[in-house]
């Protein structure tokens, strides 16, 4: 369907009108002053004439302005060509990572790509950088949890900004200790405003729960309650011992009571049985609009007006230059 964005500039046709009902324009032309004119007129029998005149341009000169002067003012009116509309849709899976900042997560018992042992702290973003390449079409928050959880991201399919926090997040951030339940009740009260089929937790932790005010296993209940599916994934070295250890038994209790499952994720493969788990969830309409496909087409009057005026000026050239050559 053609439109015209501005279409009050197609009243500018109407403008010739008013230079058609103007006064006419007088050019004057070269003059001889001579004392005796009515007897140099008579010995030569030349008729005079006035020494002002009406220009009249010839047939191509007048159809030349009329196509330009259109062509600008269709150019002006800025005509678009409008497709069928189309529906867009974005559907996928609404996942919260929750991601442990607290002192254990220093722990150099995670090995990377090359077989160096790093950070715990520093695997969980190497595990989320992969993670994040695998969810396209999904929308990811992300909490951060230490002494206290804080909402760091709500729902977002702009995975830029969740890559930018996770790069800015370090070790002891949030403080040093572990607020495991109360990273959990976070996730459950942004749930709330979520329509998601499938409300996923990830949580990325060694499971050693310390400073929370809600207790992980009751923050676990009240997630089950709201139909949220935990997936703890256990950073580290699963026989470690002491302040290092991690506590698989309290991570395998919070998944059985959310339906969900624990993984053990000493390098970037273990994450291989999470993703097939979380593409097994059925995928969620989030958001739905409906565009036009846009073909400006403005230049195209433009450029025959341009034709227009290059020729007119050749056309010009050429005659004077045979006028030239003819009085030589």
């Amino acid at each position: 369907m053609l439109t015209l964005t501005y279409p009050l500039f197609s009243l500018l046709i109407l403008l010739p009108l008013v230079i058609f009902l103007s006064p006419i324009h007088f050019t004057r032309q070269t003059a001889l002053r001579f004392s005796h004119f009515d007897k140099l007129v008579k010995v030569t029998g030349s008729k005079p004439t006035s020494g002002a005149v009406v220009m009249s341009p010839i047939w191509w000169q007048r159809l030349l302005i009329v196509v330009t002067y259109l062509s600008l003012v269709i150019a002006a009116t800025k005509p678009v060509w409008l497709g069928e509309p189309v529906s867009i849709e974005k559907s996928g899976r609404e996942m919260m990572v929750a991601v442990d900042l607290s002192g254990s997560m220093e722990a150099r018992d995670f090995v990377d790509p090359d077989g160096i042992n790093v950070r715990r702290i520093d695997g969980v973003k190497l595990l989320l950088d992969d993670f994040l390449v695998q969810r396209e079409g999904d929308r990811i928050g992300l909490i951060a949890f230490g002494d206290d959880a804080y909402l760091q991201a709500p729902f977002t399919d702009d995975f830029s900004i969740i890559t930018q926090l996770l790069n800015e997040m370090d070790v002891r951030m949030a403080g040093s200790g572990t607020a495991l339940g109360d990273a959990i009740g976070v996730a459950v009260n942004h749930f709330e405003h979520s329509d998601s089929a499938n409300k996923v937790l990830i949580l990325m932790t060694d499971g050693r729960d310390t400073t929370s005010n809600y207790p992980p296993i009751d923050a676990a209940h009240f997630a089950g309650e709201n139909d949220i599916t935990i997936y703890p994934i256990a950073i580290g070295d699963a026989t470690n011992v002491g302040e290092d250890g991690i506590d698989l038994d309290m991570l395998d209790r919070i998944a059985n009571y959310t339906g969900g499952q624990v993984f053990e994720a000493l390098n970037g493969q273990d994450l291989v049985d999470v993703y097939k788990a979380l593409n097994e969830l059925e995928e969620t309409l989030f958001d739905s609009y409906t565009i036009r496909p846009k073909v400006e087409l403005y230049y195209w009057p433009l450029i025959v007006s341009l034709s227009l005026s290059l020729l007119a000026l050749v056309i010009a050239a050429l005659r004077g230059q045979s006028n030239t050559n003819k009085e030589i």
